[in-house]
């Protein structure tokens, strides 16, 4: 299976009025992490990415990405599915504006985890955060860790952003991509990017840095955001 990039040719001029709107608006509201639809008995299809054990029972679970509304909705949706074929999880993504999603398989000693990643800017102020869960089983989640840095260029705290981007960083470096929507990490103008089991696909692939070696310290990075404008 090879990584999957979808050309916005038939989107394009719709995509174009909606970019330019909210560009006016400010982007719209972000989507909330962890405010997803409670699910249900619904039977998703899609295109398998992974199998991984999220239940914390020893059972695995297969993880979906959905297309099928892409052209309709343009949206995208990421499914978790139980042996039952019983939706446990789901995510909305979509490619309309820039409310970016990177969704990430997270490994650790105490079992796969969901990580998800949102870097939003509306009106001047950037609001990045990230949430790792993992399904309940029931229909929800449960939050295993969450972090969030809110900020303008004029009022940054050097500190704060430091220590977002190495905790960060640090649950990347264990981590896999499921889905992304971010415009800023997707070559070649692409409307989202997924990785699978047989083909990985690697954080250090996907973050912009403007130029910069991706093993450039974080503070130089925090400079060029500074200088340049653009997601570390």
């Amino acid at each position: 299976m090879k990584n999957r990039k979808i050309s916005r040719a038939t989107l394009l001029v719709l995509c174009a009025l909606l970019l330019f709107s909210l560009s006016v608006s400010g982007c719209g509201e972000p989507e909330e992490p962890g405010q997803g639809a409670k699910t249900g008995g619904e039977s998703p299809e899609g295109v398998l990415l992974y199998e991984a054990a999220l239940l914390g029972d020893g059972s695995r679970q297969k993880i979906l990405l959905d297309d099928s509304r892409l052209e309709s909705e343009h949206d995208l949706y990421l499914d978790v599915v139980g042996a039952g074929g019983e939706l446990l999880w789901r995510r909305e993504a979509g490619i309309y504006h820039a409310g970016w999603t990177s969704i990430f398989l997270v490994f650790s000693d105490e079992g796969a985890r969901l990580l998800e990643y949102r870097p939003d800017i509306r009106a001047g102020v950037y609001t990045w955060s990230y949430r790792l869960s993992a399904p309940d089983g029931e229909g929800g989640d449960r939050t295993v860790e969450d972090g969030q840095v809110i900020f303008t260029a004029e009022s940054l705290n050097r500190d704060e952003l430091k220590a977002f981007l190495e905790r960060l960083n640090a649950l990347l470096s264990k981590a896999e991509l499921l889905l992304s929507t971010d415009g800023h990490v997707i070559p070649g103008g692409e409307d989202y990017l997924f990785g699978s089991a047989e083909n990985p696909v690697r954080y250090r692939e996907l973050f912009y840095t403007a130029g910069l070696d991706e093993n450039a310290p974080i503070d130089e990075r925090i400079d060029t955001f500074l200088r340049d404008g653009g997601p570390g």
